[in-house]
């Protein structure tokens, strides 16, 4: 049996495309919050190069060829050089928060959903970009999206319990008392209350007013809470302001 009657029975674990009977591949990740990092190949035409588009919001502006190695696909019997990486043009960093979309051609099949940016670049120099809650809260185009707030380095490593806690010391600039922490933390991880609700609801309380009267330093001190714990080791403590006892 030669290599390519084997394909499709070594390739079975690989993700379908749907709305495709012999596609495969997946949109992987942004890499550096700059570069669409993925693989795609049709089963049915294994010496095809597929084309794939890169869409902001739905709106094509890059394409290119996969056929970049990935030498770890050679596990499923397949062709090894059908990788893609496509860099994002330097006009999607506006300040508007956007999501990166990839799309097979002709077909126009979406490579699994899209992926949101990382965030909204603060400068415009050289990559790697740099982004910062000041510049999502400060949006050019709208209100605060909250559901943008922590970044997914943040979650992955101190849970939703410490982003509460966090919230409390930014939003209401003060330690959370045990109930509210509890409540929250609970609520959340359960899924009745997404992290954009409960950040808004805490936001907009009498005492979060009260206290964002301090406006940019507010969100400077954010910013850089943020940046030392993504740094941290999973599970290390929170900041020294939540080491005291919770009231």
């Amino acid at each position: 049996m030669d290599g390519a009657a084997e394909a499709p029975a070594a390739a079975r674990g690989l993700p379908r495309i749907p709305g495709s009977p012999s596609l495969v591949g997946r949109f992987e990740a942004l890499e550096h919050g700059h570069e669409a990092v993925g693989w795609v190949l049709d089963m049915a035409s294994p010496d095809r190069r597929c084309l794939v588009e890169l869409r902001l919001d739905g709106r094509p502006v890059a394409q290119a060829e996969a056929g970049l190695p990935r030498p770890e696909l050679r596990a499923f019997r397949i062709r090894p050089d059908c990788g893609f990486r496509i860099g994002l043009p330097a006009a999607a960093f506006d300040g508007t928060l956007r999501s990166a979309a990839v799309a097979v051609l002709p077909e126009g099949l979406r490579l699994g959903p899209p992926r949101p940016l990382a965030g909204v670049v603060r400068d415009h120099g050289t990559f790697p970009k740099r982004f910062s809650a000041d510049s999502i809260l400060r949006l050019q185009d709208g209100p605060p999206d909250w559901d943008r707030v922590f970044p997914p380095a943040f979650l992955q490593r101190h849970g939703v319990r410490a982003a509460v806690a966090y919230a409390y010391l930014w939003l209401l600039r003060r330690p959370p008392d045990r109930a509210g922490w509890d409540h929250y933390s609970e609520r959340i991880l359960s899924g009745e209350l997404g992290l954009g609700a409960f950040l808004r609801e805490l936001a907009g309380g009498a005492e979060g007013v009260a206290a964002r009267r301090g406006g940019i330093a507010l969100l400077a001190e954010f910013e850089a809470v943020l940046a030392a714990a993504c740094r941290l080791p999973p599970d290390a403590q929170p900041p020294q302001a939540m080491k005291g006892p919770l009231r």
